[in-house]
């Protein structure tokens, strides 16, 4: 419940912050980014928690909705019928990519998550939450920023993994 809250936080600063009704006082922008530095803070120090959920909560579904969209497209009646079989094939492999640069968070977790983690985990989530605010035509150009984010720290990840085995091996010999 209080991840649900936090993500409405951040949410409502992205929309406060990016909406085209004109503001007119110092407050609405000042307490838009207090929300949205507070949602901040709290996605940062929970990362490691909340990052082990969310491929099985939210993208498990996404993805497998994005493929089955590619091969049967939803009605007139659906919100993204215009949306081509491109276009869903590429939302289910971006929640499938998503799925499999998270799995190593996922409990029971073999690893803790470093600080590149957490920086990258945290960009993630608000290019995740950022997408509420913006037109649809920009909505895949943030969530690609949140993906390469996770995807540089799943390469440094795997990097250092390669080099401690290698330097087990060595001192096995």
């Amino acid at each position: 419940m209080g991840g649900l809250l936090l993500c409405a936080l951040a949410m409502h600063a992205f929309i406060s912050l990016f909406s085209e009704a004109p503001s007119r006082h110092f407050r609405g922008p000042l307490t838009a980014w207090a929300e949205l530095g507070l949602s901040t803070t709290i996605i940062f120090a929970t990362a490691e928690r909340w990052a082990g959920y969310i491929p099985g909560f939210l993208f498990l579904y996404s993805a497998v909705k994005g493929f089955s969209y590619a091969l049967i497209p939803p009605g007139d009646s659906h919100a993204f019928h215009l949306w081509g079989r491109m276009e869903w094939l590429g939302f289910g492999a971006y929640f499938t990519l998503a799925i499999v640069l998270l799995w190593r968070f996922v409990p029971p977790r073999k690893v803790c998550a470093t600080l590149l983690d957490r920086i990258a985990l945290t960009i993630f989530a608000l290019s995740f939450l950022i997408v509420g605010a913006q037109p649809i035509s920009a909505v895949f150009r943030f969530s690609i920023i949140g993906l390469a984010a996770i995807l540089i720290a799943w390469i440094a990840y795997r990097f250092e993994l390669r080099k401690h085995r290698r330097l087990a091996t060595r001192t096995g010999d």
